[in-house]
C-alpha cells in the first residue's frame, strides 16, 4: 500500500498584529499608540495579501513533502497507519 499525503487545502489566519514602531534602523517614524493604530487599520491589507499567497504556500507545502519522500523521509508502516485511522484489527484476548 502507498499513501501519498498531499495538501489539498490550506488557509493562513492573521491571528495577531501588533505594530510597536515602524521607520528605519536610525529613524523611528511611529512608535507606540501611533504605530498600533496604523498596524490596526492595515491589519485586513496584511491577511488579504496572505490569502493571495495560500495557494503558493500549499504548492511550496507538497514539494516539500514529495521531496521529503522522495529522501526516504516520512515513512510509516501500514501498521502504525492503521492505527491512527483506528482502524487496526483489535487484539483478541
Amino acid at each position: 500500500m502507498k499513501v501519498e499525503p498531499k495538501v489539498t487545502k490550506l488557509t493562513m489566519e492573521l491571528k495577531e498584529f501588533n505594530l510597536h514602531e515602524a521607520g528605519t534602523a536610525r529613524v523611528k517614524v511611529l512608535e507606540g499608540e501611533g504605530a498600533k493604530a496604523i498596524g490596526d487599520r492595515y491589519k485586513d491589507t496584511l491577511q488579504e495579501v496572505m490569502r493571495q499567497f495560500e495557494p503558493t504556500v500549499k504548492d511550496q507545502a507538497n514539494q516539500a513533502i514529495a521531496q521529503s519522500l522522495k529522501e526516504g523521509k516520512g515513512t510509516i508502516s501500514l501498521t502504525e497507519l492503521l492505527k491512527f485511522t483506528n482502524s487496526a484489527p483489535k487484539e483478541k484476548k
